[in-house]
């Protein structure tokens, strides 16, 4: 292409919204669920108010020094999951005609974690744990989540995670998609193993890819 990448290197997501956008006029909207550092959704280019609802399971803690929220990585997949356009068919902000896999969807936003990078300088007590995700994933199967999706990673001996995986199961048993990070090298060593919840049974393990058709060196042996 002109920009040097791979010809054909995409989704091909023009010809996929042919077959579903994430709204059927017979359903409605399907209902997406992003388990994340939550989402930024006002005055948004991505998408309209409407489509997002958003939950803080972390009772406001984790700020920054001027008292912000990091919802970096959660508006980043929830961008990338369901921005489309206004319920008219124009962009949501002129300064756009973004769209993601499924703009037609309905998301639920779940602020379960809150940093969008590692924080390796913060104490114990301060790091994330799956206590508030597995919340997430519970209170999506209440509120009839149709996909859940988990751009996370931790390996086998992270604390939680018998609850963790007792709640995928749970989703996964009532009819919900689950989809998770494959995760990336550098977490691949980091964890010396296994990526969850990825490698669970049923779930949907989603890996990486840019403009040469090419995605990180986490090869599939080592998951």
């Amino acid at each position: 292409s002109d920009l040097g990448g791979k010809v054909d290197a995409d989704i091909d997501a023009p010809e996929a919204w042919q077959i579903h956008t994430g709204r059927t006029q017979a359903q409605g909207a399907h209902i997406t669920a992003v388990i994340d550092t939550g989402v930024a959704s006002d005055d948004s280019g991505y998408w309209s108010r409407t489509r997002i609802t958003t939950y803080d399971l972390l009772s406001g803690e984790g700020t920054d020094d001027d008292g912000r929220y990091d919802c970096d990585h959660g508006t980043a997949v929830a961008s990338l999951l369901a921005a489309g356009h206004a319920e008219d068919g124009s962009a949501v902000n002129e300064a756009t005609n973004f769209a993601g896999i499924a703009p037609g969807a309905t998301v639920l936003a779940y602020r379960a974690l809150r940093w969008s990078t590692p924080q390796d300088d913060l104490p114990d007590d301060e790091q994330d744990d799956l206590s508030a995700t597995v919340r997430a994933v519970r209170q999506s199967i209440a509120d009839g989540a149709d996909v859940i999706n988990l751009s996370q990673v931790v390996g086998a001996s992270a604390p939680g995670l018998a609850d963790y995986r007792a709640a995928i199961a749970d989703a996964i048993e009532a009819g919900i998609v689950v989809v998770a990070a494959a995760g990336n090298a550098d977490q691949a060593a980091a964890i010396g193993g296994e990526a969850y919840p990825a490698s669970l049974p049923g779930v949907i393990s989603v890996g990486a890819s840019d403009a040469a058709d090419a995605g990180d060196q986490l090869r599939s042996e080592e998951r």
